[in-house]
């Protein structure tokens, strides 16, 4: 069990085999798959304008992949699934490890990487975010899969603070580690890590149960799930889901997580504490990326630049008359 805990802390992500069996992978996936197939799909492009209480009356697509978002509260089944990855005694200890007690759950979604995936590119999320993936199907580097870049978490250079907020997986390929595992699998990563997903080239949609823990002291936005569906849930995803208490309330919708009483010692020590603030000395060579992360990122905009007005050039002088036709058009 150490293990996982150590190669999470080394490697900004771990990887749990067999959690689920085949049969329990089974169920989910039907059961899921009935919920995703009833439920009328909306475009993203379209859907920042829709309340909390509409994104879980649809399912939410584009043409890399659709969501099924705020699963719990939906159905009993899904529900008491959500409930086993957390009372699962390795993740939980694990989570324990990294975060200590008391942490919350931001969202649980199905998603499907479409055939059509084209991917996403590298990017680093909010501080403390921790994901959980339960894999749904057997995943290998063409799926449509997480990739990272290990790590990256405890580079003391946040994205933000370079000016660079994307980079094309294609750029740093070479240093990319797909997130792959068996359908049952449990895969764990910070958010914090350098991540993106690949294309899917297996010419197979490939769906998992993903969700996201933020831990004590830290902001986050609370679960949006109705009084009656959350009284209605098991202890242990109970605990993690609670939205209604324990929290400092700020504007947008957002919270702090309140500390335990009993953690007042911990906050600033736990691993989660080091990878969102790592040190870092004045006299660091990280403090160059901060200078040139935004060089880096007009170098990539002028090349991308470039490339377009060569392929246009190209376009171009396939399609002009030459001399000779010129000259015979006179």
């Amino acid at each position: 069990m150490g293990t996982f805990f150590a190669k999470l802390q080394r490697d900004g992500f771990v990887s749990i085999p067999n959690v689920f069996s085949s049969q329990e992978i089974d169920q989910l996936k039907a059961h899921s798959e009935e919920v995703l197939n009833n439920l009328p799909q909306h475009q993203y492009a379209q859907s920042s304008s829709l309340s909390a209480s509409q994104l879980r009356s649809v399912v939410i697509a584009d043409t890399n992949w659709r969501v099924l978002s705020g699963v719990l509260g939906r159905t009993e089944y899904l529900d008491g699934f959500v409930n086993s990855v957390f009372a699962n005694a390795t993740v939980q200890r694990v989570i324990e490890q990294t975060m200590g007690e008391g942490s919350r759950l931001w969202d649980a979604n199905i998603r499907e990487s479409k055939v059509t995936d084209q991917g996403l590119e590298l990017h680093q999320d909010k501080l403390g975010e921790l994901g959980i993936v339960v894999f749904l199907d057997d995943v290998d580097e063409t799926a449509g899969t997480t990739a990272l870049i290990r790590g990256s978490h405890l580079w003391p250079v946040r994205a933000k603070a370079t000016g660079i907020k994307y980079i094309p997986i294609r750029f740093l390929a070479p240093f990319i580690t797909p997130a792959t595992g068996r359908r049952g699998d449990v895969f764990l990563f910070f958010h914090d890590t350098w991540h993106g997903r690949k294309a899917n080239s297996s010419k197979k949609a490939h769906s998992a149960l993903m969700m996201s823990l933020y831990p004590t002291g830290f902001e986050y936005t609370p679960i949006t799930l109705p009084k009656d569906a959350f009284d209605k849930l098991l202890p242990v995803v109970k605990a993690h889901a609670n939205p209604y208490t324990g929290l400092t309330r700020l504007v947008n919708g957002l919270a702090i997580i309140d500390p335990l009483p009993t953690q007042s010692e911990m906050i600033g020590q736990r691993l989660i504490d080091k990878v969102a603030y790592p040190p870092l000395s004045p006299l660091s060579p990280w403090q160059l990326a901060k200078l040139g992360g935004p060089v880096i990122f007009c170098l990539i905009k002028t090349l991308s630049l470039v490339k377009k007005s060569l392929y246009f050039f190209a376009k171009f002088n396939r399609s002009a008359p030459s001399i000779e036709q010129l000259k015979e058009r006179v």
